[in-house]
């Protein structure tokens, strides 16, 4: 029997010397709320309450955003190899936009995926531990003629938020966050790592 098409999440956890760089971010992430317009994108966050920053955390002129930075390619990096990919991951053709996405009680994110990238991923820098079986990331099926299957079923897979935790995913998976139940805020930061020209 061959188990076709497996999608790869490659899932991990930051050591504790991330911890000032997260901190940090958090810092910079509430700090620039306050900026906030009603015209800001939300992209595909939904609720009243929650914030999308813009995708510019990666190239700010403080060290943190150079060390995240720094992290983020070698995840992407670390991917590419697992995964086997045969492009490969080239520093100088590629950029990384990333975004911090803070939601409160009764905020969502809808299925979504993240075209025209190499990669994609998140790291969760708050987790309240009362979030009460909320806040999930969701990954969906990506076989389409699965969903309904009545002989396999359709299942997602699911990640609970931990701090210095996260996922790098193919860009093309649809994925959610499910409502969040907690009064305190979830904090987290999401990327895709983009070509910048083409292969050849």
């Amino acid at each position: 029997m061959i188990n076709a098409f497996a999608t790869p999440i490659f899932n991990f956890k930051l050591g504790e010397d991330a911890e000032k760089i997260l901190d940090d971010i958090k810092e910079y992430l509430l700090k620039e709320e306050k900026k906030k317009k009603d015209s800001d994108p939300k992209f595909s966050l939904k609720g009243k309450n929650g914030w999308h920053s813009p995708d510019n955390l990666a190239y700010l002129d403080y060290g943190w955003s150079k060390s995240l930075r720094e992290t983020l390619l070698g995840l992407a990096e670390s991917y590419s190899y697992e995964i086997k990919s045969p492009v490969g991951i080239h520093r100088d053709f590629v950029k990384v936009s990333c975004w911090g996405m803070l939601i409160r009680k009764g905020d969502m994110s809808t299925p979504h995926t993240h075209p025209n990238s190499l990669s994609s991923g998140t790291i969760w820098i708050d987790a309240p531990e009362d979030m009460d079986d909320g806040g999930k990331l969701c990954f969906l099926d990506p076989r389409g003629g699965a969903r309904n299957d009545v002989t396999f079923g359709s299942t997602s897979m699911d990640f609970n938020p931990e701090r210095r935790a996260g996922v790098i995913f193919p860009s093309w998976l649809d994925h959610y966050v499910t409502p969040h139940n907690s009064d305190s805020t979830r904090i987290s930061i999401a990327w895709n790592i983009q070509p910048t020209m083409t292969y050849k």
